[in-house]
């Protein structure tokens, strides 16, 4: 599962797929999509790059495929929900009935923001095409995720003992 600074979730091999079975060749996705061909290797290789979310929604598009079908079902938090239909941060907060603001979006998303308004929850799940509960699942996983990293002990270059941060 890809993670980097593309789509979180990402499925290189159900690109790999997707590509293959429309017949086309990683030359002829790039052309389309107006990246390098190695570019697309890298997309199609376990741990390599991720595409960022816009790309993911024009990739999805020329293989006639919905974003969602290249991000793993299990993978869970905001940028997922996010992901899944293709969307940068910037659209998602043009898209909001609210006045959410993208730093707000962006807190929310990283789990840096603990609360998260009703109206955004319900907002946000209208964009994303879920439930306000799917939403507020999906913050508080990120929220988690975020106490677990502030908590974790951390581990520098050269040091041999454990430094808690």
């Amino acid at each position: 599962m890809g993670s980097r600074a593309g789509a979180q979730g990402w499925l290189p091999r159900a690109l790999t797929q997707a590509r293959k079975s429309v017949g086309l060749s990683q030359a002829d996705l790039a052309k389309r999509l107006k990246v390098s061909r190695q570019m697309i290797v890298r997309y199609e290789t376990e741990d390599g790059a991720a595409p960022a979310a816009e790309k993911l929604r024009a990739l999805a598009q020329e293989l006639g495929a919905s974003p969602s079908a290249f991000i793993d079902s299990h993978a869970q938090g905001m940028a997922v929900l996010r992901a899944r239909v293709g969307l940068s941060q910037k659209q998602v907060v043009e898209q909001v009935r609210t006045d959410l603001s993208l730093q707000a979006y962006r807190g929310v998303e990283s789990g840096r923001v603990a609360r998260l308004r009703s109206m955004d929850a319900q907002a946000l799940a209208e964009v994303f095409g879920v439930t306000a509960e799917d939403i507020r699942a999906a913050h508080e996983h990120d929220l988690s995720r975020t106490r677990q990293n502030v908590t974790a002990p951390h581990t520098f270059a050269g040091d041999s003992a454990t430094t808690q941060t």
